[in-house]
């Protein structure tokens, strides 16, 4: 059973969102969600918490950022005919802390919008998951943004610094180095209207050209 890989990324599939992570010259294919598969970059070190699906026919990896989100996914799974590709689209379509909203408010709907999800599994997983998720939300890091997004819209350069920490977390950098550089970032241009794919890049060259690197942001404080 794989659980967890660490390597370099060597390719994305722009057909779906499988990508390849190499550990100790094996190149491991994992299937992610589409906000993962755009903060993933090639030739990049990324470490990421995995699911094995095992059928009769195939065995698929699943591959999540944080291990609250691999474990979200399998409470997902938890429910009756949601399968593995039901839990990917919902977590593509909304992303843990809105599907966790989306659950507590009973928003069969909102819920349904997701790809390949209908009525009757939302409102299936509404009646499983609800008191599941009500205790999930007091006892996991998803606590903190499901309570500001009941207090009011999400502020989006909050979201993108958020975004942008967890990617640079993940490449093995350090906090303090993360935050110095997303500070230099935000103070100097309205990020927010560059996109996530333009600002990693910016940001692990202003990490380069203060000589930090990954193995070094790995000792740091």
């Amino acid at each position: 059973m794989i659980g967890f890989v660490e390597g370099q990324l060597v390719q994305k599939s722009f057909e779906g969102t499988q990508c390849i992570v190499v550990v100790n010259h094996v190149g491991y294919e994992l299937t992610v969600s589409q906000g993962t598969f755009d903060q993933l970059l090639e030739e990049q070190t990324v470490r990421l918490w995995v699911y094995t699906h095992v059928r009769e026919d195939a065995l698929v990896l699943f591959g999540f950022k944080t291990r609250e989100e691999k474990d979200f996914f399998k409470l997902l799974l938890s429910v009756s005919g949601l399968g593995p590709r039901h839990g990917l689209s919902l977590l593509t379509e909304h992303g843990p802390n809105g599907l966790c909203q989306l659950i507590l408010s009973k928003d069969t709907k909102g819920i349904a919008s997701a790809h390949g999800v209908g009525k009757k599994l939302a409102e299936r997983m509404v009646l499983d998951l609800s008191a599941k998720v009500e205790k999930l939300e007091w006892s996991s890091p998803m606590s903190s943004t499901t309570a500001s997004s009941k207090a009011g819209p999400v502020d989006p350069r909050g979201q993108l610094f958020g975004d942008l920490s967890s990617a640079l977390a993940n490449l093995g950098f350090a906090p303090n180095d993360i935050r110095g550089t997303l500070q230099r970032m935000f103070d100097a241009q309205s990020v927010e209207n560059l996109g996530f794919e333009t600002c990693i890049r910016t940001a692990l060259k202003d990490l380069s050209s203060h000589g930090l690197t990954q193995a070094e942001g790995g000792t740091r404080g």
